[in-house]
């Protein structure tokens, strides 16, 4: 048995002498209990996956949309992947395999996420994946069947743990342990460990030399449902050098440099790549052409600049090796510059302008037309074509985009704001002494509403059921540019191809609720208009409009938003056949619809008021109950103050303002 034994101190030597079996002296004063080749080859695979070095070309998810691994950052250690059905590293993925993937821009480590959920790096591990690796399992266990592979100790308690060990939760968790350490009276002292977890593979050390006490230790894992199990064959686990990740320096004649860095800079129409690499004497080699590099390739000396889309390859070399793996990516540059803005008219300090002013876009791309939105939404080719000046009369953001022939450049955003006091000078019908004056100027700063008419608010006029529901879509930062049949997104990650297919390059990424312009569908895929880009998307992961409304009318302004509404099911359980846009909106409806809206999000909303007994309570709708009441505790709708709530009564646009800036106060 390979722990370490009670140190056993004779009268003749008075403590100054010990007898220590199995233990080597460690730097710091501490002893460390000698370890069999096969617990020491479980150390070193344990460290591949957590030694292993890598720079990604693109941000990158990590687990579950948490963070991002950030373009040109050096990360150690494999990303966290639970749970994926295929690519494991260490398992379906060898590290040099992880490597070449990181290292391209067009792999599935950038154009895909786990196949099970979507909401993991394509190449990555997990924590039983991490201890069934370091224990030379042929396949990968999952925390409820690591038991089967090993045996549970007898004596579950810290005296009894060996390097190798496994800590096992089969419901939640599994470390391993990798290092220990004892005073020089044989107490154990650390205890180190490495496991696979959100976002990385990483090492912690308890006790002394470490950030947590071992009483942390003893109490969370063997005090929280942790069991210590033991690989029955560890002497027979073997280690394989891997070029990727040489331990201890283990290096061989085919072990290469690591690849340079990239960083991109600039705009569509003409991006800057920047590279670089750890070793300050490295060269850098690289072809634009899409041929391999080598030694005879042209010489990194400065920024490469592009006006059109270029595969970049490159190696670096130095005095240690003769190259290095080979970094691919793609520059996308379509030379079609961004539109920028003058001010034409009135004054400016800063982004602040006076009511009135005027606001030119240019392109300093040749006979590009440009086309804008005010509404906060993203501008297509679809979008208003820009022809002349556009007046300021309240706070707003203009975005725009470029476009010459089939190319569209990024998109600019412009944002300006008007003094309060000036805002509505164009609204003949708001004045400064209206109760309503603050609601509107915060509807309207924020693209929630826009005039009847030139001028006109017309704030005592009923609020329609297709007003509200645009309203509510605007808030959701929905495009109003939408048109046709709308899709949904039905979860968070959605990957937005150039293709129909899971290799195509993925272009974008959507998040539940986001609305879609269905386009075409191809081999289980939908054709899609997404946020200005026009992609692909998995027939799955999108649930799209089913013309349950007889009386939509799809060329009206409303229309994206009903469809989008319907979809992600803030109008209710059964919504009736008929939608009655130009009706006007019940106070109930107002009610359920932005409860609904609450639910659907994942908002939280506040409780500031009692709750009140309404004189009319039997005549509110028994399935809208509940979300009169709850915006009532927030604050946000009132009773009428006669003691009654008036369920089936109407709201003016004035009223509905004042609604919308109580609402969006109430959930932050």
């Amino acid at each position: 048995m390979q722990m370490i034994k009670k140190l056993v101190c004779t009268i003749a030597l008075a403590a100054a002498l010990f007898c220590a079996m199995a233990v080597s002296a460690s730097a710091e004063g501490l002893v460390a209990p000698e370890l069999s080749q096969g617990q020491q080859n479980i150390v070193k695979r344990a460290r591949q996956m957590l030694e292993i070095e890598w720079s990604p070309i693109h941000d990158r998810y990590q687990w579950a949309q948490s963070g991002v691994f950030a373009a040109g950052s050096a990360y150690t250690g494999v990303p966290y992947g639970q749970a994926v059905n295929a690519y494991y590293v260490g398992f379906d993925a060898t590290f040099s395999e992880f490597m070449t993937a990181v290292n391209t821009s067009s792999s599935l480590f950038y154009t895909s996420y786990s196949t099970y959920n979507q909401i993991a790096p394509y190449y990555s591990g997990d924590c039983s994946a991490l201890v069934s690796y370091a224990w030379g399992l042929e396949s990968r266990m999952i925390t409820r069947t690591l038991p089967e592979a090993s045996d549970r100790l007898q004596n579950q308690s810290l005296s009894a743990i060996e390097v190798g060990d496994a800590l096992n939760n089969s419901v939640t968790h599994v470390i391993l342990i990798t290092g220990l350490r004892y005073d020089t009276s044989g107490a154990l002292v650390t205890v180190e460990v490495i496991e696979q977890t959100p976002n990385i593979a990483r090492k912690t050390v308890y006790g002394t030399g470490g950030m947590r006490t071992l009483s942390y230790f003893e109490n969370f894992y063997l005090g929280g449902g942790y069991q210590i199990y033991r690989n029955p064959n560890r002497d027979l686990v073997t280690y394989t050098h891997d070029c990727a990740v040489p331990i201890d320096g283990d290096f061989c004649a085919s072990c290469k440099e690591s690849a340079p860095r990239v960083t991109l800079t600039g705009s569509s129409a003409s991006r800057t790549a920047v590279l670089t690499h750890k070793k300050p004497g490295a060269t850098i080699y690289y072809t634009t052409d899409g041929s391999e590099p080598t030694t005879a390739s042209s010489v990194y000396t400065a920024p490469l600049t592009f006006s059109k889309t270029t595969t970049v390859r490159a190696i670096a070399v130095t005095s240690d090796f003769s190259d290095s793996w080979v970094l691919t990516f793609q520059v996308v540059a379509d030379g079609i510059a961004a539109p920028t803005y003058t001010h034409e008219s009135g004054t400016q300090s800063g982004t602040s302008v006076s009511a009135g002013s005027t606001i030119a876009l240019h392109s300093a791309t040749s006979g590009a037309t440009i086309h804008y939105t005010t509404d906060g939404s993203t501008p297509t080719v679809s979008s208003t074509r820009y022809t002349a000046p556009i007046a300021i009369n309240h706070s707003m953001t203009i975005k725009a985009v470029a476009v010459s022939g089939s190319a569209v450049s990024a998109v600019s955003s412009f944002s300006f704001s008007v003094e309060t006091a000036d805002v509505h000078s164009s609204f003949s019908d708001v004045r400064m002494t209206d109760w309503h004056y603050d609601a509107v100027n915060f509807v309207v700063e924020r693209g929630f509403f826009n005039g009847t008419a030139q001028g006109v608010f017309s704030p005592n006029m009923g609020m329609t059921r297709g007003m509200f529901i645009t309203v509510v879509g605007r808030m959701a930062e929905i495009s109003g540019s939408l048109t046709g049949n709308i899709g949904v997104v039905t979860m968070h990650g959605a990957n937005i191809r150039t293709a129909p297919g899971a290799d195509a390059e993925r272009i974008a990424s959507a998040v539940k609720n986001d609305a879609l312009m269905i386009l075409g569908e191809e081999n289980g895929w939908y054709k899609v208009l997404c946020g200005g880009e026009t992609g692909y998307i998995a027939k799955g992961n999108v649930k799209i409009y089913d013309e349950h409304f007889t009386d939509l009318d799809k060329s009206q302004y409303y229309s994206a938003y009903v469809q989008w509404a319907y979809l992600i099911g803030i109008l209710g359980d059964n919504p009736s056949s008929t939608f009655s846009a130009n009706e006007n909106i019940s106070r109930e409806d107002m009610a359920m619809i932005l409860h609904n809206f609450v639910m659907a999000e994942g908002l939280q909303i506040g409780t500031q008021n009692a709750r009140e007994s309404f004189l009319d309570d039997a005549e509110i709708s028994h399935e809208k109950s509940a979300a009169v009441y709850a915006l009532q505790q927030a604050g946000v709708i009132n009773g009428m103050g006669d003691g009654t709530f008036s369920p089936y009564g109407e709201a003016t646009r004035a009223q509905v303002a004042t609604i919308f800036m109580k609402f969006l106060s109430a959930v932050g």
